[in-house]
């Protein structure tokens, strides 16, 4: 591989590499919240968090507990409460960016026509043989540096919905 196939694959890995950590960051607070909200110890919560196998069904776990603990809450209490089932909704509706990043089919891709004294450009694609991912954009280099500010932003809300549950852990 050349150095400019390289430079464009490091490129966007590097980015794939952010999207996949500030989201397992974020999905890592829906784990701090649900062993607090589930008012167990640590390992038996943790132990019921990672019997549920995808990210989704345990953020809907999460959410069913907040809920649970609503029903004798105070108004404040329940408002705290509504903001932290935000807070994971948020992350919910960037999951499925977040899998276009992650499960797509990706190659390095070239223009036709290079020759020696013009060397091709590089740019990673998906598989045209693949399903392409139905939240997947064109430009999708774009699509995930943005969605890697908004997967921070989510994460900073669920920071602040772990405050909010700390009370409830044992």
């Amino acid at each position: 591989m050349g150095d400019r196939a390289s430079k464009a694959l490091d490129k966007f890995a590097t980015t794939l590499g952010h999207v996949t950590i500030t989201y397992n960051e974020a999905q890592a607070f829906v784990l701090s919240i649900f062993i607090n909200l589930s008012g167990a110890e640590r390992h038996v919560a943790r132990a019921m968090f990672f019997s549920i196998k995808s990210d989704a069904g345990q953020r809907d776990m999460t959410i069913a507990m907040a809920r649970a603990r609503m029903l004798d809450a105070d108004p404040v209490e329940s408002d705290n409460l509504k903001s932290v089932i935000a807070a994971i909704e948020g992350l919910s509706k960037l999951a499925g960016e977040r899998n276009a990043a992650i499960h797509t089919m990706w190659y390095l891709d070239s223009e036709d026509g290079a020759s020696p004294d013009s060397p091709p450009d590089y740019w990673m694609t998906s598989d045209p043989n693949s399903i392409r991912h139905p939240k997947l954009q064109e430009d999708a280099e774009t699509q995930f540096k943005e969605l890697i500010g908004k997967l921070q932003t989510a994460k900073d809300m669920l920071v602040l919905a772990t405050v909010f549950t700390i009370r409830y852990h044992a």
